[in-house]
């Protein structure tokens, strides 16, 4: 049982795979950070925010078929230090 001020060092590995999925770092990138031999396990921490699946399709979209199309745009909750100047 964790006490309740506590952030467990699952928490951070989970949330620091998941802050570098949304900024865009490639996923064998974040294997090694992290520390992984193999990227499956890596798979285990990351995940991505709905937001950045609906920001990566629009993305998608526009560059196949361009802006014309409508695609609800995604809010980023990508903190700072992680976005790409």
């Amino acid at each position: 049982m964790f006490l309740k001020d506590s952030y467990p060092p699952h928490s951070m590995r989970h949330s620091t795979a998941c802050h570098l999925i949304e900024a865009g770092v490639d996923i064998v990138t974040i294997k090694n950070i992290l520390g992984h031999v193999s990227v499956q396990t890596t798979q285990i921490y990351a995940e991505m925010s709905q937001d950045s699946v609906d920001r990566k399709l629009k993305e998608w979209n526009d560059k196949w078929f361009g802006s014309n199309v409508k695609v609800k745009e995604a809010k980023t909750n990508i903190p700072g230090f992680l976005k790409r100047k």
